[in-house]
């Protein structure tokens, strides 16, 4: 299970990611669809831990990453 919420990133300053939240239960999948600049890389980044969130949580299986 992989859980965000109000996840909050700022590149050099700048936000990227306002209070974004999403769950995918243990065998699902998702999409992240949209234009340049929407944030998807950014959203991956910080399921990898590339990025660090100014707030929020990222939750897998139930532990804070």
């Amino acid at each position: 299970m992989i859980e965000i919420s109000k996840l909050n990133v700022s590149i050099q300053g700048t936000p990227i990611l306002r209070d974004v939240g999403l769950a995918v239960p243990p065998g699902g999948m998702i999409g992240l669809i949209g234009r340049n600049g929407a944030g998807k890389t950014t959203t991956f980044k910080s399921l990898t831990n590339d990025t660090d969130p100014t707030s929020g949580d990222i939750l897998i299986n139930g532990r804070n990453i």
